[in-house]
């Protein structure tokens, strides 16, 4: 899957409903990036349009730069990646897994804050403050 076209879809339609009140950073409509190997099971833009992170079902967390169009990190999350939200503040990324666990990061820094350990696929998960 290439990753590049996938944002590029993604930021046309976070440009299309900027008209209901959210404004995407100009820098993802032209981003190009590179890094996620496997297919892509979930994609989180920070609020303030610095980072972007892609799940993939390889396991792994794949956090961009988007202003320097730069991988910072390649986090190795769960037995795959199912679902990912960020805090509005953009500090806090939670990814869940199909083992069962949910894990806060730093997305930044790539730093593991805490694992909330279950037994079930985890297969949705909202922001918040």
């Amino acid at each position: 899957m290439n990753f590049a076209r996938t944002l590029s879809t993604v930021a046309s339609l976070v440009l299309l409903f900027g008209t209901l009140g959210f404004k995407p950073p100009q820098a993802l409509d032209r981003a190009k990036l590179d890094g996620a190997e496997q297919e892509i099971t979930s994609l989180v833009l920070a609020p303030n349009g610095r980072w972007v992170a892609a799940g993939c079902f390889d396991g792994k967390v794949c956090v961009w730069d988007v202003d320097k169009n730069k991988l910072i990190h390649t986090i190795s999350a769960h037995d795959n990646v199912r679902t990912m939200a960020g805090t509005a503040d953009g500090k806090i990324l939670a990814t869940g897994g199909g083992e069962g666990n949910v894990r806060l990061w730093e997305p930044e820094t790539g730093r593991e804050l805490k694992t909330f350990p279950g037994d079930r696929e985890v297969s949705v998960l909202a922001g918040g403050r």
